[in-house]
């Protein structure tokens, strides 16, 4: 009895032994990986560093300062995002091995080591170096911006905004809801791939009512506000879209009377139904209630139609009726923003048509006529270009 027990102590302490070496041949080589990738990380920053500080000296030595303002803003970029989405993924992997947890003692299973900081490590670099690349010069824009002073008549916003803050605004907002996509999906596959290497089969009640299904939904939940987010500031493309045409060649570019009435004040709305029936088709789900998810999603599309049959009629029966004089506010104000962008400064004068004009026309209408030239400069250094060229072209077919 005594040389059995011996024995099985002696197994016991062998498992043990051999469980912690290859703890350690795996800790090896996950410390070897994430030096291999650090390594090959800063070789590939350093050529793209020095290709690029290359193209700036060649370019000459007073641009070699753009080069380092250009870098401050990248790295720093790049390190910030790192640092946020590391702790993100970081946390996030602690959450699946607590999610995890209770299927592991349910089977009276050792929960083993997953992965964590190599993982977040790897995601987070990659990530950063694209969202740093893709963003940097809408951030520089956004960071030396600078009001213009003029605000659009719709949202009475400064003209600046759509230039500077919004695309920043766009991208923070895409960005926000492909990350929490991304860590649904991440969230997903690693429950998946962990259930297929240790378990044989999951019961459904216990994953629906696990940890993951309360991520899964919070995460569902963030993506559809960012979804609601992204379509008021698409709302606000209205004011560069084409208002009206004429002759089927002259766009005029702007809000006109259906956006500004009915478009505008819809979309608004529409995110609120968004978030709201979105909301409750999830707590739905979650009650098992398959019906109830399907009306309530239903009724997304469903405000789409009618606020575009909505749009269709006004525009059919109120608008088009006399679509000069209801678009007449809409299409001045567009035609002082044009003037204000580009800078023409005139003053503008209706002539009434008289017929023949007379010599008394002339004399009261003489400012308008001298600021109609019928030769200018440029027409004429244009003809004597031309005619030297003829010029030159009949002496040589003559020689």
């Amino acid at each position: 009895m005594e040389e059995n027990k011996q024995e099985t102590i002696m197994d016991t302490a062998n498992t043990k032994e051999t469980k912690n070496r290859n703890k350690k041949e795996k800790s090896k080589t996950r410390r070897k990986i994430v030096i291999l990738f650090l390594a090959i990380f800063v070789g590939i920053s350093y050529i793209q560093l020095r290709g690029s500080f290359l193209e700036y000296q060649e370019l000459g030595e007073q641009y070699i300062h753009i080069f380092y303002t250009n870098m401050i803003y990248k790295y720093t970029i790049m390190i910030f995002n790192f640092v946020v989405l590391y702790f993100i993924i970081y946390f996030t992997n602690r959450g699946i091995r607590k999610g995890l947890k209770p299927f592991f003692e349910k089977e009276n299973k050792t929960m083993p080591k997953l992965l964590n900081k190599s993982l977040a490590l790897v995601i987070s670099s990659v990530t950063s170096i694209i969202v740093a690349t893709v963003s940097m010069q809408k951030i520089m824009l956004w960071i030396n911006s600078t009001a213009f002073g003029i605000q659009d008549t719709i949202f009475n916003l400064d003209i600046s905004y759509y230039i500077f803050q919004k695309p920043v605004m766009e991208a923070f907002v895409l960005y926000f809801t492909v990350l929490f996509i991304a860590l649904s999906v991440y969230m997903a596959l690693y429950y998946i791939i962990v259930f297929n290497r240790f378990f044989d089969g999951i019961e459904g009640k216990m994953l629906k009512q696990s940890l993951f299904m309360k991520k899964l939904t919070r995460n569902i939940l963030l993506v559809i506000i960012g979804i609601a987010i992204m379509t008021i500031l698409n709302a606000q493309n209205m004011v560069f879209d084409k208002m009206l045409t004429i002759n089927d060649d002259l766009s005029i570019i702007g809000a006109g009377l259906a956006e500004t009435t009915i478009k505008m004040w819809g979309y608004i709305i529409f995110a609120g139904i968004i978030i709201l029936f979105a909301y409750r088709a999830l707590r739905a789900f979650k009650e098992g209630q398959t019906n109830k998810v399907l009306k309530n999603l239903a009724v997304i599309p469903g405000y789409l139609v009618i606020l575009f049959v909505t749009m269709l009629v006004f525009d059919l029966v109120f608008v088009n009726s006399n679509e000069l004089d209801k678009e007449k506010e809409y299409i001045a104000e567009n035609i002082k923003n044009t003037k204000n962008a580009y800078n023409i400064n005139i003053e503008e004068e209706n002539v009434q048509n008289t017929g023949t004009i007379t010599s008394e026309e002339v004399d009261k209408n003489k400012n308008v006529i001298h600021n109609i030239p019928i030769i200018s400069q440029e027409a004429v250094l244009k003809t004597l270009t031309d005619s030297q060229t003829e010029t030159r072209i009949f002496f040589l077919s003559q020689c």
